[in-house]
């Protein structure tokens, strides 16, 4: 159930609107990580061309997963079904 608005997060139910909450908190701390981690990606490789940033590229990869996935939530957009095998055949 994707809200379009945020003000009406106050009419929601009370287990709705703590599950609102807990999105809002989450969401939070996903952009912090990932502005966290962009950051030090730039600012370990412009302080050593060379530096190992691996950790901070995946840490950035993942948090991009999380946006991605909420924001699929958020907006209601439905997950890809996976595909149905094809009748017939196996039978005697």
């Amino acid at each position: 159930m994707p809200i379009p608005n945020l003000q009406q997060v106050a009419t929601l139910p009370p287990l709705d609107k703590v599950k609102a909450y807990i999105v809002a908190a989450f969401s939070a701390l996903v952009a912090i990580a990932f502005l966290a981690s962009l950051g030090s990606m730039i600012y370990f490789r412009l302080k050593e061309p060379g530096a190992d940033i691996a950790l901070w590229v995946n840490v950035f990869l993942t948090c991009l997963g999380y946006i991605v996935g909420i924001l699929t939530g958020l907006l209601g957009i439905p997950t890809p079904a996976p595909p149905q095998p094809q009748g017939g055949g196996g039978g005697p």
